[in-house]
């Protein structure tokens, strides 16, 4: 995410969905779905409008961890 490229994570248990908004900053896949995780990243490939905003939004919450984020 701060590195300003789509991510898609698989939504584990406890960790992805307290960083990641599914199809706002990124892309959630259940884990083991090897077709949702192919789709996804065809999407992402493909459709470049929609990676870009995924990537900009994400880049944009990465930044609230950043040390300046954190700390105030």
């Amino acid at each position: 995410m701060a590195c300003g490229v789509p991510v898609i994570v698989t939504n584990r248990p406890r960790g992805p969905t307290e960083n990641v908004t599914c199809r706002v900053d990124g892309l959630l896949v259940p884990v083991g779905d090897d077709e949702a995780l192919a789709s996804s990243i065809a999407a992402v490939l493909n459709d470049r409008s929609p990676a870009q905003n995924l990537a900009m939004q994400g880049r944009s919450k990465a930044q609230q961890y950043a040390v300046k984020g954190i700390t105030r």
